[in-house]
């Protein structure tokens, strides 16, 4: 006969279990604040931080999930070695001279500074609106001798993709070095599949790969944004287009698409290109000799350029810098054009203090757009810089994915970064700010209809919108410091 301390229930056994259960449970909670250190190091904004450590708290193992797949804004990359000097490469002794005003020349110099690097030069540029950029682009592919370098942020699995793929085929087999570099996030519906016939035809292809287990990249939230193709080491195209149907306003669905591509040669094909190595470098481990990319010769100084650079792997956020600096400098005008409006705080502020110096400051907005609840958060900043003068348009004919900054007449920024979170904080962009009156009057004969065919909001209009509306943008606003 067994005593009573030597018989257990199934009942007992199984609370046991249960509490134990609970009790690891509750030190795996508890082990998740170890991530708080992290996000008070990670400086982010602090309306960011807050952000995450209340996920952190209140969302139980979903929240330190999300921060470790979306929280992290700031990466490693191992850079290539700096080239050593020469003949033709970009160093000081090649650095193209320009007579600037005063305050044009002060303006340059904090830009380099912001950027760390230096004045650049272009030979000849040309504006590629829409279908003109997909043409120019692909007659130009079709005429390559040497190599081709194309980077972009989509590729789509379409006629268009097809159609450009068949020409990195075509010139792969002629001899070509061709490398393609695609964002795995941005194109995520395309298949590794899609792109075995360039390798088999000799040419290479590597996602960016700031998604890599295996490399210990868990990057998820980072994406690689840049758009930018060269040719044979003598001409660039730069600027905010993919390579899809519904950016050739061919997608039924989406409709209408509106985008620029600056095509370029001279001295500024060579900052391009070391932005491009330094990509493939990051996302193959394979280096290229700069030396055999750098073919094209430096050609006249006409125009002067900067590269305006920036990535996760850089705390400076040099592009926000830029555009206030711009923004600083804008004596006359500034007209700013952004698919995607989700600003910060400073940049807010520079066109707020823009505005109030008497500057014309006008923001266009694509008010028909891939994303709409985008749209709801850009509107929630819109009374404040209303309020201070700031002009408002919304284009609703066609979605607007140029990203463009043109101020005084004379200089223009164009590139890949759109005026939001994710552009300044988390994505690689690439855009060249250039002094080109020229440029700027032709950006103008375009601009100035779409402006006159956009919605111009008025401030106290705007005030008077329904309450329900004014909940959705706020609404909307909380998730722009999680972007």
């Amino acid at each position: 006969m067994h005593s009573r301390s030597e018989v257990r229930s199934p009942t007992d056994a199984g609370g046991v279990a249960l509490n134990l259960a609970l009790l690891l449970l509750l030190l795996a909670y508890l082990a998740t604040w170890t991530l708080i250190p992290q996000v008070l190091l990670s400086r982010k904004r602090p309306p960011s931080m807050v952000a995450w450590i209340g996920a952190i708290f209140l969302l139980p193992f979903v929240g330190p999930a999300m921060f470790f797949f979306f929280g992290t804004d700031r990466l490693r990359r191992k850079r290539l070695e700096r080239r050593q000097p020469k003949p033709g490469s970009r160093d000081e002794r090649n650095a193209p001279k320009f007579d600037f005003a005063a305050d044009e020349q002060a303006m340059v110099t904090a830009v380099t500074r912001i950027n760390r690097n230096q004045l650049s030069a272009i030979e000849q540029l040309d504006i590629l609106h829409d279908n003109a950029y997909f043409d120019a682009l692909h007659e130009r592919l079709e005429r390559a001798e040497h190599h081709i370098h194309f980077q972009t942020y989509v590729w789509r699995d379409d006629e268009t993709g097809r159609r450009f793929l068949a020409a990195l085929i075509r010139a792969a087999r002629r001899g070509v070095s061709v490398r393609l570099l695609v964002d795995e996030l941005g194109s995520f519906e395309t298949k590794d599949a899609v792109f075995r016939p360039l390798i088999a035809a000799g040419g290479e292809f590597s996602w960016s790969y700031t998604l890599h287990p295996r490399r210990n990249r868990y990057f998820l939230n980072l994406r690689n944004h840049r758009k930018l193709q060269i040719i044979d080491g003598t001409e660039a195209f730069v600027g905010g287009m993919n390579v899809g149907r519904e950016y050739q306003g061919r997608d039924p669905e989406i409709g209408a698409w509106h985008d620029l591509q600056l095509r370029l040669t001279g001295q500024a094909v060579t900052d391009l290109q070391d932005s491009f190595l330094h990509d493939w470098f990051f996302a193959t481990h394979k280096r290229i000799d700069p030396s055999d990319c750098h073919r094209g010769k430096a050609g006249a100084h006409r125009l002067p350029a900067l590269l305006v650079e920036s990535g996760p792997d850089s705390s400076r956020q040099p592009f926000l810098k830029s555009a206030i600096a711009l923004c600083n400098f804008g004596r006359e005008s500034i007209d700013l054009f952004t698919p995607y409006f989700v600003p910060v705080d400073e940049l807010v502020t520079a066109m707020q203090v823009a505005a109030a110096r008497g500057v014309r400051v006008r923001l266009m907005v694509s008010e028909k757009n891939d994303h709409d609840f985008l749209v709801k958060i850009g509107r929630s900043y819109y009374e404040q810089l209303m309020d201070f003068g700031v002009e408002l348009y919304e284009y609703g004919e066609a979605v607007h994915h140029a990203k463009v900054i043109i101020v005084d007449g004379r200089w223009l920024m164009v590139g890949s970064a759109n005026l939001d979170a994710r552009s300044i904080n988390l994505n690689f962009e690439i855009n060249l700010l250039i002094r080109s009156p020229d440029t700027c009057a032709k950006l103008g004969q375009t601009y100035e209809p779409m402006f006159a065919a956009s919605h111009q909001l008025d401030l106290e209009s705007f005030r008077q919108r329904p309450r329900r509306e004014k909940l959705a943008e706020g609404l909307s606003r909380l998730w722009s410091p999680l972007l």
